[in-house]
């Protein structure tokens, strides 16, 4: 039976799937973030805000003793303070999402798959979603998972590829529907829910209804309008050396975030720092980090109306390249602050919804060490949540053509991102996505892209992963170029 949207103007997602009623799928639908544009009460606070979301304590009088640290509140690799206790079970829950390798293999050769998630406030209990579960051989899908992790399998009406089918047709369609009066700001694949959602500028009836026509599966979101990052910060001192996280400036308009040094194949002999696409969308222009000029834009950047990734990158000089070229700087606000090594990457397909994420800006760190900004508190250099959308197609403003933009010029739309419950600010863009991590190494997962209009209560931010970046680089723009996994890459 095709399930067909509401009939109303415009459809909002029903509230109770964001307050832990059962859900479509047969399990609890638990995500503490609600719809973009929703604000989330006594969240202000980073701290509060990650509580929440992964089902820690978060009672305001220990979110308060929490936030001024100290010996019991001494773990600071979850971006918030954390105890031991604390961070031991966010590791514990990290240890299970990397144990689930076989059993995303036996998942994706099963014809009626329909996504896997991870449930945060059922303590990362993985859930495995099947429109025809009683052909499904349960003993594998606990195959490698520590014999004490809750391993749910629930039902859903859709199976992963026509969730996925369903977004690629709606953003193909996306001429098609701005002529019949809807402005599409993005399409999303929300695994947890079994739904595509798609969220909305403007809609006449004629434009609601060209869209249940294209895709009667499809429901209606009203608002959130995110945009790019502007990068407009002025001044974000850094520690010493390049490596992905500091700051990187171009020609002394545009900040961004420096992401991961990679080498071209095609090419030997140049190193390459990636960014954000739209960060070096002004071509082979100078880039600095403070008064030296560490290299210069390639002309030809993935950030373009359909583009699989927002990725660019920049030919860094020989004197810029980091003797060890798989450094990144994981938390800012330690001392001295924490570095790690990049030493592997993550599928795209493997990167689940409601899976631990951590980004690295510098936007957010300036924002964090400057009390005078009203948004201080909202923000910090390292920032922890979970993944929230497993696919996301563009998000833009109100304008005519509904893309991603940044500042009010220069819209595009992407395709391909993961959307997480956390905020960035201007200057983030193209900072490095990694798991979060109490050691030296860390696992590459993508790139900062967007973020919602800063304030305290906006909780979306959307990266593009690596496996794309490298598609985008790759097919579409020429350039063979992997991350560097080891220092000598």
């Amino acid at each position: 039976m095709v399930r067909r949207a509401p009939e109303s103007f415009i459809a909002i997602l029903v509230a109770a799937l964001s307050l832990g009623a059962p859900a479509a799928n047969g399990v609890r639908a638990a995500d503490a973030t609600p719809p973009p544009g929703t604000a989330l009460a006594d969240e202000s606070d980073a701290g509060m805000h990650f509580r929440l979301t992964f089902g820690l304590r978060a009672d305001p009088d220990y979110v308060a003793l929490a936030a001024k640290g100290g010996p019991d509140f001494s773990n600071a690799d979850w971006g918030v303070p954390l105890s031991d206790a604390e961070a031991a079970e966010m590791q514990r829950r990290l240890d299970i999402q990397h144990s689930l390798t076989a059993a995303l293999e036996y998942a994706n050769s099963q014809p009626s798959f329909a996504g896997a998630y991870i449930d945060q406030l059922q303590q990362g209990m993985p859930v495995f979603l099947f429109t025809d579960p009683d052909a499904i051989d349960a003993s594998k899908l606990s195959a490698g998972v520590d014999a004490s992790t809750k391993v749910a399998i629930g039902r859903a009406a859709y199976t992963l590829k026509e969730l996925t089918s369903t977004q690629e047709l709606i953003s193909d369609s996306r001429e098609q529907l701005t002529r019949a009066g809807l402005d599409v700001t993005s399409v999303s694949t929300n695994v947890e829910t079994n739904q595509v959602e798609v969220a909305v500028a403007k809609m006449t009836t004629e434009g609601a209804n060209a869209l249940r026509n294209i895709a009667p599966a499809a429901v209606l979101m009203e608002g959130g309008q995110p945009v790019a990052d502007a990068c407009t910060i002025t001044s974000c001192p850094p520690p010493t050396g390049l490596i992905g996280g500091l700051y990187i400036i171009e020609s002394g308009i545009h900040y961004c975030t420096a992401g991961w040094v990679g080498k071209r194949l095609d090419v030997s002999g140049v190193t390459a720092l990636v960014t954000a696409g739209h960060c070096v969308r002004g071509g082979s222009l100078d880039w600095h980090h403070n008064s030296s000029v560490i290299g210069y834009a390639a002309n030809s950047n993935g950030w373009y109306d359909g583009s699989w990734s927002d990725v660019g990158w920049i030919v860094l000089n020989s004197s810029s390249i980091p003797s060890a070229k798989n450094k990144a700087l994981y938390n800012p606000t330690t001392s001295p602050p924490k570095v790690v090594s990049i030493t592997s990457t993550a599928d795209a397909n493997q990167q689940l919804q409601g899976e631990q994420v951590c980004r690295i800006g510098y936007g957010s760190w300036y924002k964090e060490t400057h009390p005078s900004d009203p948004l201080h508190n909202h923000y910090t250099g390292l920032q922890c949540g979970k993944i929230v959308r497993y696919s996301s197609d563009s998000n833009g403003v109100d304008d005519e053509d509904s893309q991603s933009c940044v500042a009010t010029t220069n819209c595009k739309y992407i395709r391909y991102m993961k959307v997480v419950g956390f905020d960035s600010t201007g200057g983030d863009s193209g900072g490095t996505i990694f798991e979060p991590t109490t050691g030296s190494t860390a696992v590459l997962l993508g790139t900062h892209v967007h973020s919602e209009t800063d304030s305290s209560s906006s909780d979306r931010g959307w990266y593009t992963t690596y496996q794309y970046n490298h598609i985008e680089l790759h097919d579409y723009l020429g350039y063979d170029i992997v991350a560097c996994l080891t220092a000598s890459c």
